[in-house]
């Protein structure tokens, strides 16, 4: 597998739900957890990925992230579903 292609899908994954996280403690000013969960789920939220957005179970409205695998010497995208 090429690893910088890894690192560089794994680092974009992780940053948008820190990003996400604290956008909503900002805006709940607090981190509380049950505070931050109302932001997110009460607020549009702009990240590296786009605009997120939860329901009220706390789910992703939008899936924006994919999978990636790396077969015979190419790089390509899974479906999620």
């Amino acid at each position: 597998m090429n690893s910088q292609v890894q690192r560089s899908h794994w680092r974009s994954c992780d940053g948008f739900s820190i990003q996400a996280w604290a956008a909503a403690a900002t805006k709940a000013g607090t981190t509380d957890g049950e505070k931050v969960a109302d932001a997110l789920r009460t607020n549009t939220i702009p990240t590296v990925i786009g605009d997120l957005g939860w329901d009220e179970k706390g789910d992703l409205k939008q899936i924006r992230c994919s999978w990636f695998i790396w077969h015979d010497g190419k790089y390509a995208e899974e479906p999620i579903n």
